[in-house]
Protein backbone atom coordinates (compact mmCIF):
# COMPACT_ATOMS: atom_id res chain seq x y z
CA UNK A 1 0.00 0.00 0.00
CA UNK A 2 1.38 3.67 -1.30
CA UNK A 3 1.28 6.60 1.34
CA UNK A 4 -1.03 7.99 -0.61
CA UNK A 5 -3.99 5.62 -0.06
CA UNK A 6 -3.21 5.54 3.92
CA UNK A 7 -3.53 9.65 3.37
CA UNK A 8 -7.24 9.45 2.09
CA UNK A 9 -9.48 10.74 3.72
CA UNK A 10 -7.71 12.70 6.42
CA UNK A 11 -6.98 15.93 4.45
CA UNK A 12 -3.07 15.20 4.58
CA UNK A 13 -1.63 15.93 1.60
CA UNK A 14 2.34 15.95 1.67
CA UNK A 15 3.33 13.86 4.73
CA UNK A 16 5.23 11.18 4.02
CA UNK A 17 6.65 8.38 6.71
CA UNK A 18 10.11 9.95 6.50
CA UNK A 19 8.59 12.96 8.36
CA UNK A 20 7.07 11.03 11.21
CA UNK A 21 10.43 9.75 11.87
CA UNK A 22 11.94 13.42 11.87
CA UNK A 23 9.14 14.11 14.67
CA UNK A 24 9.94 10.68 16.39
CA UNK A 25 13.63 11.82 16.43
CA UNK A 26 13.23 15.21 17.00
CA UNK A 27 11.11 14.81 20.48
CA UNK A 28 13.17 11.97 21.90
CA UNK A 29 16.24 14.23 21.84
CA UNK A 30 14.07 17.52 22.76
CA UNK A 31 13.36 15.12 26.02
CA UNK A 32 17.22 14.66 26.61
CA UNK A 33 17.08 10.89 25.05
CA UNK A 34 20.94 10.24 23.97
CA UNK A 35 22.03 9.50 20.30
CA UNK A 36 22.89 5.93 21.53
CA UNK A 37 19.48 5.22 22.61
CA UNK A 38 17.68 7.11 19.28
CA UNK A 39 19.89 5.13 17.21
CA UNK A 40 19.12 1.52 18.83
CA UNK A 41 15.39 3.03 18.68
CA UNK A 42 15.66 3.76 15.23
CA UNK A 43 17.47 -0.01 14.80
CA UNK A 44 20.58 2.06 12.78
CA UNK A 45 23.91 0.62 13.08
CA UNK A 46 25.59 3.63 12.55
CA UNK A 47 25.21 6.67 14.81
CA UNK A 48 26.11 9.08 11.56
CA UNK A 49 22.33 7.70 9.86
CA UNK A 50 20.72 8.67 13.48
CA UNK A 51 22.18 12.55 13.26
CA UNK A 52 20.61 13.15 10.46
CA UNK A 53 17.35 13.28 11.74
CA UNK A 54 17.37 16.31 14.06
CA UNK A 55 16.81 19.63 13.06
CA UNK A 56 16.83 21.66 16.27
CA UNK A 57 15.50 25.10 16.02
CA UNK A 58 17.37 28.17 17.33
CA UNK A 59 14.82 28.00 20.44
CA UNK A 60 15.32 24.27 21.08
CA UNK A 61 19.32 25.07 21.43
CA UNK A 62 18.59 28.02 23.28
CA UNK A 63 16.73 26.10 25.55
CA UNK A 64 19.60 23.74 26.33
CA UNK A 65 21.97 26.51 26.93
CA UNK A 66 19.79 27.87 29.62
CA UNK A 67 18.88 24.34 31.16
CA UNK A 68 22.58 23.95 31.34
CA UNK A 69 23.16 27.96 32.77
CA UNK A 70 20.49 27.02 35.53
CA UNK A 71 22.00 23.53 36.01
CA UNK A 72 25.89 25.02 36.48
CA UNK A 73 25.02 28.55 37.77
CA UNK A 74 27.29 30.29 34.60
CA UNK A 75 27.14 32.02 31.59
CA UNK A 76 27.72 29.50 28.25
Amino acid sequence: MGQRKHRRGTGIKDLLFHDLIHKFVLHLFIKGINSKTVRRLLGHKDIRMTMRYPHLSKEHVREAVETLNNEYGTNL
